[in-house]
């Protein structure tokens, strides 16, 4: 969602709902069926089993707050959930991805960095994450991390357009990859 501040335009965007059900909320009900089931049976592999879920389902579960901010375009720079703030000038250039699967067209940015996100990243207490849980991107080298589109609420074309918007020339399209 753009919306327009005192410096300019802000995109804001956070988890899309729905995505904490079949990653949280499922796993957890299998996990606590499957713990008292090893319990009553007498199963240790069953409990042992069911903590491997739960602690798939701890995990994920920033996908629960579809309220937090996740990611934020704006004239200071990109705001990312579990890096922090990367102001435009440590950013070389973004691609939008799109690779063909037979079942599914996972989307993405691919973000070039001129140095690694360790140092380009400035911290942010709001932008801040356990090393455990679920970040909407992931590292890719030193210099290059990957957006996921399919974990935010907006749609991919608006996220696009608002990093078109703020990276203007260093922004390519890249629709069909393999």
């Amino acid at each position: 969602m753009i919306t327009a501040a005192t410096d300019g335009p802000v995109f804001t965007t956070s988890y899309a709902q729905g995505r904490a059900e079949t990653s949280v909320w499922f796993p957890l009900c299998v996990s606590a069926m499957l713990g008292l089931a090893g319990l009553f049976l007498n199963q240790l592999p069953l409990t042992a089993f069911s903590a491997f879920i739960t602690l798939a389902a701890i995990r994920h579960w920033p996908l629960t707050d579809t309220q937090r901010a996740v990611m934020r375009l704006s004239p200071d720079g990109l705001d990312l959930d579990g890096a922090g703030r990367i102001v435009w000038a440590s950013i070389d250039s973004a691609r939008f991805k799109e690779i063909s699967a037979p079942k599914a067209r996972p989307r993405y940015i691919e973000i070039k960095l001129n140095e690694p996100i360790d140092v380009a990243a400035i911290p942010m207490p709001a932008m801040r994450r356990h090393p455990w849980e679920i970040k909407p991107w992931s590292r890719r080298g030193k210099l290059r991390i990957f957006v996921h589109l399919h974990h935010l609420a907006d749609k991919s074309d608006d996220v696009v357009g608002a990093f078109r918007h703020f990276l203007g020339a260093r922004f390519f399209d890249d629709v069909s990859s393999n």
